[in-house]
């Protein structure tokens, strides 16, 4: 084969190999110090945590949106478009309107068969984390 190395009568592949790697520039590998190995493990506990308390918000508000939902519409409200009665509750976002100065937290309603969307006001609907004096 053409792309072979042209082998010396007496050597090895592996010296050969070990000779042309004689001339390549080696890399020192800093080792991790153990400190730096239990501060990323800390660092990953607390990522960890963050997302977990996140995640049990956004429940808190999913259910908070859809009992306010309840008591304001009623059960088994219509979607105005295809009338089906299943709706779909999203976490609350926040907002900004086009002109910058105040943003609102809304969260999404979807109807379930055709994705009509409805933005309701967080704030207005006392979603934890946006209700009365929580941030806007």
């Amino acid at each position: 084969m053409a792309d072979e190395p042209p082998k010396e009568p007496g050597k090895k592949l592996a010296d050969i190999l070990r000779e042309g790697a004689a001339d390549v520039p080696r890399r020192r590998v800093r080792r991790k110090k153990p400190e730096d190995t239990v501060a990323m493990h800390q660092l990953a506990a607390k990522l960890v945590a963050a997302r977990e308390r996140k995640r049990q918000l956004e429940e808190e508000q999913i259910t908070a949106a859809a009992d306010w939902l309840e008591a304001k519409w009623g059960f088994g409200r219509k979607c105005p478009y295809c009338a089906s009665p299943t709706w779909s509750v999203g976490p609350p976002s926040v907002f900004r309107l086009s002109d910058g100065a105040e943003s609102i937290p809304l969260f999404p309603v979807s109807c379930t068969n055709c994705g009509q969307t409805v933005l309701v006001d967080a704030q207005q609907a006392g979603i934890p984390g946006y209700d009365e004096g929580g941030e806007r």
